[in-house]
């Protein structure tokens, strides 16, 4: 594996390991913009910093301030296995829309943990201390300590709850933390006061579980990442009414569940039937970032002029699918693009029209965005799109397309960043499968 070759450092937090991104370029340190970075992308950070994590927890919005000079790069995109930012796909150094305020910070280094939960936004709360992991006695308990071990874990502007008598289970091993007296404004809970490490006089039976989110769940679907929306308030399961229910709202619920918050699908008319439980939640607006559902706009608990048959469901994807979501088109003759197998076929090696010549699309770069607007192009709309290599044969026609960079969102491949050249190197060629038309 290479080595890292751009420097960097974390700005603004309580270790290395911690605070806002800054990278070295061109003489000068500047910073990362959050927009579409993610896990994969984090990884990537952490083992440039020696700290490999693979879910170290992201800080959007300049949690740890706004940095100066230029945001050196924007719209990364890493498979999570390089060495180096600059070695991902990205808009190009100093390419960015970004302000400031939209600087990315990442933690390599969580000592605090959720276990247990249903979600992964709840569970027994546990703490590392001296590289082992112990428990945190519920004695003196309040809602503040909660909030600061949510904003550890990524949660900001939330009012978590807190269950004092083993609602996720007892934990094995030490009770680290009792007596925990926290402001709320802190952003570690070692630096709240507490009794000395493991000096509690508690038993497991009292170790503390929080929720950092409002507890959601997908009901009567055939797999945990689909379903019926469904919502837990003051006591109370209710449903989601569907009105102006779109992506950027699924893709909060399917953040609190754990699962890829990417091109998610809303059924508006549930195909996973109805339940007479209360509305509690009507006319919902997300901006799609929030990390708790009750922090979009929405009418207010149980407010609501729908019944129960116009409750939403949507599906998620894990994150070990590739997956676009799209409208299908019924006219796909006389495009540019087109799969070789034949006109009907969903799956086969991509070719575009230049200059009256269909020529492959090197592989090299391509990915689930630009998979996806090839098969929106020919009129698919799926959940699993599948894309791969194919090796290449160099007594064939040279690629049209190099280093193709779409956003997911264009609704043509020429709408896209990509390179034309008659010669060059490339690994492979596009092999997609578009799944079914509707």
């Amino acid at each position: 594996m290479e080595r890292a070759i751009t420097p960097i450092h974390l700005e603004g937090g309580r270790s290395r390991y911690e605070g806002r991104i800054e990278l070295f370029h061109n003489g000068a340190w500047g910073t990362v913009c959050g927009h579409q970075f993610d896990e994969k992308d984090a990884r990537v950070v952490c083992r440039m910093l020696g700290k490999e994590n693979l879910h170290p927890i992201i800080y959007k919005s300049a949690y740890f301030g706004k940095g100066n000079g230029s945001i050196l790069l924007d719209n990364i995109d890493c498979f999570g296995h390089e060495s180096d930012l600059s070695l991902c796909t990205n808009g190009g150094w100093g390419m960015t829309k970004c302000q400031h305020g939209d600087d990315v910070g990442i933690n390599c280094d969580i000592m605090v943990r959720l276990t247990n939960g249903t979600t992964v936004s709840e569970g027994r709360v546990e703490i590392n201390h001296g590289g082992y992991w112990g428990t945190i006695c519920s004695d003196n308990f309040t809602v503040q300590n909660a909030m600061v071990i949510c904003k550890m874990l990524g949660y900001k502007n939330i009012i978590p709850e807190f269950y004092p008598v083993s609602k996720f289970g007892q934990g094995l091993g030490d009770i680290w933390m009792s007596n925990v007296s926290c402001s709320g404004s802190e952003i570690d809970i070692t630096r709240c006061r507490f009794k000395d490490w493991g000096h509690t006089g508690c038993q497991h039976d009292k170790d503390v579980g929080i929720s950092c989110a409002t507890q959601i769940r997908l009901s009567n679907g055939k797999s945990p990442s689909e379903g019926r929306v469904e919502v837990y308030h003051n006591g109370t399961w209710g449903s989601i009414c569907d009105d102006m229910f779109d992506i950027s709202d699924a893709q909060v619920v399917c953040r609190t569940l754990g699962l890829s918050t990417s091109y998610p699908t809303v059924y508006k008319k549930s195909p996973f039937g109805s339940r007479n439980i209360p509305i509690l939640m009507d006319d919902l607006e997300c901006r799609g970032d929030e990390t708790d559902i009750a922090a979009c706009h929405f009418r207010g608990w149980g407010i609501s002029n729908c019944d129960y048959t116009e409750a939403v469901a949507i599906t998620c994807r894990d994150y070990f699918q590739i997956h676009m979501i799209y409208i299908c088109f019924k006219h796909t003759k006389d495009l540019d693009v087109r799969l070789s197998k034949s006109s009907q076929s969903q799956s086969g090696s991509v070719e575009v029209n230049h200059n009256g010549v269909w020529s492959p699309i090197c592989s090299d770069g391509f990915g689930s965005e630009e998979s996806g607007v090839v098969c929106r192009m020919l009129g698919y709309h799926t959940g699993v799109t599948n894309y791969l290599s194919k090796s290449y044969d160099r007594n064939s026609s040279f690629p049209a397309m190099y280093n193709m960079r779409c956003l997911g969102t264009e609704t043509d491949v020429h709408d896209c960043q990509y390179e034309r050249q008659s010669t060059g190197n490339c690994s492979g060629i596009v092999n997609v499968n578009c799944g079914k038309c509707l």
